[in-house]
């Protein structure tokens, strides 16, 4: 999910620790709010419900094959507010061209490009672009059919990715658990 927002894009975000810190970051844009409290997994989850009700941003994708390897490139435009889905395996990110602020586990990190990281199985984030941005996604897979990458590579929510690790489990697969 995606939006498009004009500055000022922090009253979109409520934070249920806002004024309770004396200190905010200042360069995240709409993220600094977002900063406050150890809750990630439910600042996602209610980031993601707020941008299903505004109006979504275009942003183009580029799919491009190689043997066993898919790479997706997406292009955001400055301004963008906007949440991925949770990747069911690890994979690699490059920030190609931009400066965007990402919500993780970890906190907000702002990052110019360039920028390489490999992201664990279960990963999901959060970005704000503050200039026009390029994120390429790398994932091993032999498909090409991009209707069914998407499921094939993500879930939607918490729930289903935990049902996703736990089949894994139960079928002994454990060599895509500690990726």
């Amino acid at each position: 999910m995606q939006i498009h927002v004009q500055t000022p894009a922090a009253s979109l975000i409520v934070d249920p620790f806002a004024g309770k810190c004396d200190v905010l970051p200042a360069d995240h844009g709409p993220f600094s709010a977002l900063a406050q409290g150890a809750d990630w997994r439910g600042k996602l989850e209610r980031l993601d419900a707020l941008l299903a009700t505004l109006p979504q941003t275009y942003m183009p994708v580029t799919h491009r094959f190689s043997r066993g390897v898919y790479a997706r490139e997406l292009f955001i435009p400055a301004g963008t507010v906007l949440t991925g889905r949770i990747h069911k395996y690890s994979q690699i990110n490059i920030l190609l061209r931009g400066d965007i602020s990402v919500l993780t586990e970890h906190g907000i990190k702002r990052i110019k490009a360039p920028f390489v990281i490999e992201s664990p199985p279960g990963t999901k984030r959060a970005g704000f672009a503050h200039e026009d941005t390029v994120w390429m996604t790398i994932c091993g897979t032999d498909t090409t059919d991009t209707d069914v990458l998407e499921d094939e590579l993500t879930t939607r929510s918490y729930a289903e990715y935990e049902a996703f690790y736990n089949g894994l489990l139960e079928q002994g697969e454990t060599k895509w658990l500690s990726d």
